[in-house]
């Protein structure tokens, strides 16, 4: 024997375990990352009080294995759980061995070969990476049953590239996905690029988007806006080209005030196609809080079709310059041909 060798093979050590606490004879044990059984109690067969002495070599033993996540079965790994100071499937503890008998339920004394584990050279992160995988290696079937836990998943890990199509889908299973906030709002903002998510890929419409019902918003506020006699354009919203108006509605939030005379109305392509003129001493302009209607009525006959550019409608003002007022109008339209 060298002389630099001390023991051989040097399976049986004196050692602090990490877990249990105080172990027994024959019991699994962990000391670091390995695991074994104790063939002495602490602090018994010469050992100081805190040591115990651990057989961490290659042999078979009986011994109690809990089937914690569904059966196990011969030939199964199992792994020493700090949890519940034993052996069982939970994959998630020090890997201990294979069971040689099945375990259906619960836990049972069964037949386990013990396979040292060279603890200290576990892998690192970022070790096992996308070249060190082989195509089709990660399936459906080895990430079932919480085999990958949400705690194993550093974050931003989990992007739009790494999501197939149809990974995520409409049916039972991909709405269970988002169960417990495992995908919530921040999460898919956190994965989805500024930009990404446009109009054209949530329309739930034909490919040439046509006749899906939008709302447009617009506002025109006294105390911002240009109030003189002439025409002035809201704010807000823009009307796409061939934008056709079928409906809507005008809240007036402050009642319009002008000298005698004062008249306004709403058009967006011709006079008084919204709202047509009319003082604003009276209705609809003169009281607050109010709902008034506007001309389309959801008829072929009272429909307004935009501009073939687009854009905003406008506050037509005459006879003397506002005083007061603030509107709040909604358009409702599809586009057509």
């Amino acid at each position: 024997m060298a002389n630099d060798i001390l023991y051989e093979p040097g399976f049986c050590q004196s050692v602090v375990v990490a877990d249990p606490a105080a172990p027994a004879v024959g019991v699994p044990v962990r000391y670091g990352n390995m695991t074994g059984i104790a063939i002495t109690a602490i602090g018994e067969g010469g050992n100081d009080a805190t040591h115990t002495t651990v057989n961490f070599g290659p042999f078979v033993c009986q011994i109690p294995v809990t089937a914690t996540l569904g059966a196990v079965a011969a030939g199964d790994p199992l792994w020493y759980n700090d949890a519940i100071d034993g052996v069982d499937n939970t994959t998630t503890g020090c890997p201990f061995g294979m069971a040689l008998e099945a375990v259906t339920s619960a836990t049972h004394t069964i037949k386990v070969m013990h396979v040292p584990y060279p603890g200290g050279f576990a892998l690192g992160a970022g070790t096992v990476g996308a070249t060190q995988l082989a195509p089709n290696a990660v399936t459906s079937a080895k990430i079932l049953a919480q085999n990958v836990l949400t705690a194993a998943i550093a974050d931003l890990n989990v992007t739009t590239g790494k999501l197939a199509a149809g990974v995520i889908s409409a049916n039972a299973a991909g709405r269970a996905l988002f169960a417990a906030g495992v995908l919530d709002a921040t999460t898919l903002l956190s994965a989805v690029a500024a930009g990404a998510v446009v109009e054209s890929l949530v329309d739930p419409i034909s490919s040439n988007h046509l006749n899906l019902r939008r709302t447009a918003r617009f506002v025109w506020d006294f105390a911002t806006d240009a109030h003189a006699v002439g025409t002035v354009s809201f704010r807000g919203d823009t009307l796409p080209a061939k934008a056709r108006i079928v409906s809507g509605e005008c809240y007036i939030k402050n009642a319009l005030t002008g000298a005698g005379g004062t008249t306004a109305s709403i058009q967006v392509t011709g006079a008084n196609d919204i709202i047509a003129d009319a003082a604003v001493a009276g209705v609809p302009w003169s009281t607050s809080d109010a709902m008034v209607p506007v001309v389309p009525v959801n008829t072929t006959a009272t429909c307004v079709k935009s501009e073939a550019a687009g854009g905003k409608p406008s506050l037509v003002i005459t006879t003397h310059d506002l005083t007061a007022g603030n509107i709040e109008l909604y358009l409702n339209y599809i586009i057509h041909d």
